[in-house]
């Protein structure tokens, strides 16, 4: 996202990266609370003002603490992840079904719920 953010204003990838703190994936980064995501917990503690996340974690959030806003970036600075699947040759039934589910209609419905685009979206 600061990259794409450098692209609309010179400067502004040194100036968001210089203010960014890594609060979640590194090595010292707290573990989420049983039953709590870590993102919820840190803005309760007021560790963050503003989270950047994925959409999934910001559905998480809305619904661990309906107060706190979730705001979709603008497709200018929005990035995404590109998800895929194998299925091994040879794999057992069950894998194979799973697959199979998680590309049906019921499956792709779950996934949208849970924050995933979904195919061709």
């Amino acid at each position: 996202m600061f990259e794409k953010a450098e692209k609309l204003r010179l400067g502004a990838y040194a100036m968001l990266s210089g203010k960014a703190l890594q609060l979640v994936g590194g090595a010292d980064a707290p573990p989420p609370p049983k039953g709590r995501s870590v993102y919820t917990m840190l803005m309760a503690e007021n560790k963050a003002d503003v989270f950047v996340t994925y959409r999934t974690n910001g559905i998480l959030v809305s619904r661990e603490a309906p107060a706190l806003k979730v705001i979709q970036l603008p497709e200018a600075l929005a990035v995404a992840a590109e998800y895929g699947m194998t299925v091994m040759n040879g794999a057992s039934t069950a894998a194979t079904r799973l697959s199979q589910f998680i590309l049906s209609t019921s499956g792709q419905q779950i996934l949208v719920r849970h924050g995933f685009a979904g195919r061709g979206q």
